[in-house]
């Protein structure tokens, strides 16, 4: 990757990271979603959505069908691959991340509030069934 990329999914990983220590895990996420576009054509970071919508300092708590529609090259649920450029200014945990994500199988995550953190899963099944016993 440019240096250019390697900030820009720092970036997304910064917005989309609950702590820091599930940095490299979250950075996996969408490395593996990247490079498995047969199976997963977009990388889907709802904190991209937020960037192109304009909400930059979350004051919208959900996006809408609308929202995920919305056309624009940083919109990483309609468009292929990393946006033009960074959504935000990473911190370090987010750069070391984006360059040594850490090798997994895993294609999701969901927050867990009463984690205060994100839980990950190999497959959509076992995401949605994450998201219904969290009650999304």
């Amino acid at each position: 990757l440019t240096l250019h990329q390697v900030v820009t999914m720092a970036s997304i990983v910064q917005k989309e990271t609950a702590n820091n220590s599930e940095s490299y895990t979250i950075a996996s996420v969408f490395y593996n979603r990247i490079t498995n576009l047969r199976e997963h054509p977009f990388m889907g970071s709802d904190a991209t959505v937020y960037y192109a919508i304009g909400d930059y300092f979350g004051e919208k708590e959900e996006l809408t069908q609308e929202d995920i529609a919305f056309d624009s090259p940083y919109n990483t649920r309609s468009s292929i691959g990393l946006p033009p450029g960074p959504i935000c200014n990473p911190g370090i945990y987010s750069i070391y991340a984006a360059l040594d994500p850490d090798d997994t199988d895993y294609y999701y995550f969901i927050y867990s509030p009463q984690d205060a953190c994100h839980l990950f899963s190999e497959t959509l099944r076992e995401h949605e069934a994450l998201a219904e016993k969290l009650g999304y």
